[in-house]
């Protein structure tokens, strides 16, 4: 049963997390909505605002969440409740607000919303790149990215919760794309001036480790047979991609090639119909 919020919860503690102590298991009820990432625009306007969830409950719906947990058999109401609270203490993690008929319980880890800023910062960076043909200079990179001095966050109830935005700075982008290096997924060219050049790898092509869609579309017999022998072919034999500053990778497999000709048809149609335009 959901517990009706973004999280996609469910109200009984699975195996598992009945097993596990009563603070992972609160931990985990209240954790962030950082399941996904939230997609900018292509279009140069896009910036890098990303948003993240938070799970605010109040004690009953927690014990109800928390059903049959080993911590809390045999007890009373306000036992269960006094065990709760100092679970909830020993946290570290979540904080308690409103007046007493209305105070709920929310966490705001930190290391989820660094992760959350430096996942979100890589993806939109190598978005933006691959939207360049693999290869963007630094200063056009920032621009692209909106990307503002410092870091600027707001804080905003919502009916579901609590959702902090979070406008990525320039050393955060430039720690992101230190990241992706370290990688394999781009290399740093820099010229004599000192000025710098981002250009992907072939092992950008069909990088995604936060996200990532099952698709299901229908082929005409005789393209399904060109997809399966391009990817035949293709593989072991890296082949230069029109339009783009790395090649196909060593691996090819039919997602793969899919994707490489979306990127392909994207930039070299759609991209050059929004250049005309602008």
């Amino acid at each position: 049963m959901n517990r009706g919020n973004k999280t996609g919860k469910t109200n009984e503690v699975d195996v598992a997390d009945k097993n596990a102590p009563l603070v992972d298991a609160i931990e985990t009820l209240l954790g962030p909505d950082i399941s996904s990432l939230e997609r900018g625009k292509f279009e140069g306007e896009g910036t890098l605002t990303k948003s993240i969830t938070l799970t605010q409950m109040r004690m009953g719906e927690i014990l109800t969440a928390l059903g049959n947990h080993p911590d809390l058999e045999g007890k009373t109401d306000s036992g269960k409740r006094a065990t709760v609270r100092r679970a909830i203490s020993k946290s570290g993690k979540i904080s308690k607000h409103g007046d007493r008929k209305g105070t709920h319980y929310v966490m705001l880890p930190l290391d989820h919303l660094r992760d959350f800023r430096m996942e979100s910062t890589k993806f939109s960076a190598l978005e933006k790149i691959m939207m360049r043909g693999g290869m963007i200079q630094h200063s056009d990179l920032l621009v692209s990215m909106n990307a503002t001095g410092s870091v600027q966050t707001t804080n905003e109830k919502t009916d579901t919760g609590r959702t902090v935005t979070i406008n990525t700075s320039k050393s955060a982008v430039e720690s992101a794309l230190g990241h992706l290096e370290d990688e394999g997924m781009i290399r740093i060219q820099q010229d004599p001036t000192g000025s710098k050049t981002y250009v992907c790898t072939p092992a950008v092509w069909g990088h995604s480790p936060s996200l990532k869609k099952a698709s299901t579309f229908t082929l005409s017999i005789a393209a399904e047979d060109l997809l399966a022998d391009a990817a035949d072919k293709l593989s072991g034999s890296p082949v230069e991609v029109p339009g783009f500053a790395m090649n196909t990778p060593e691996k090819m497999s039919k997602s793969t090639f899919v994707e490489i000709a979306i990127w392909h048809t994207y930039n070299s149609v759609i991209g050059k119909k929004q250049d005309m335009s602008q």
